[in-house]
Parts: C-alpha cells; structure tokens; sequence
C-alpha cells in the first residue's frame, strides 16, 4: 500500500480512504486500516477546531500516514524474513 500524497486537487484524507478501500489485505487488516483512517480524520477534525489552517492539516496528515505505511511495511517484512 503506497500512496503518492502529492497528487494534486485532492485532499489527503480523501486519497488515504481510497487507498485502504482497493488495500489487497485480509480482513483484520484492513480493519486496521480503516481504524488508523479513522483516526486521522479526528485528528483533522480537531485541528481544524483549533483553527488549524487546512494546508497545514493536510501536510500533518500526509506526513503521519506516511510514518504508518513506513511503520507497516516495515512490520510485514519483518514477516515475511522470519524463518
């Protein structure tokens, strides 16, 4: 699961969302994505009640998301290297 945050006219949380949909991933996963998704959007929520300008949520959010896919990626192929 990659995704190009810097894809023009679209905000990040709307990209992130299609990107956990079309997730090849089993179903526990993809719970766990769509909880972290979850969770980026109460993030983005509550930053905007703080007055939070919107470029600057985005760029909070693409970076965090960003960290998770790292995080992840790194986790499965952890997996995978095991004997």
């Amino acid at each position: 699961m990659t995704l190009d945050i810097e894809h023009e006219g679209e905000p990040p949380l709307s990209l992130i969302k299609r990107c956990i949909e079309s997730a090849d991933a089993d179903k526990s996963l993809k719970q766990s994505f769509k909880t972290h998704y979850e969770n980026l959007e109460q993030l983005a929520f509550n930053l905007r009640q703080l007055g939070m300008d919107e470029s600057e949520i985005d760029e909070h959010v693409a970076a965090i998301f960003h960290e998770y896919q790292s995080e992840l990626k790194h986790f499965l192929d952890s997996l995978r290297d095991r004997p």
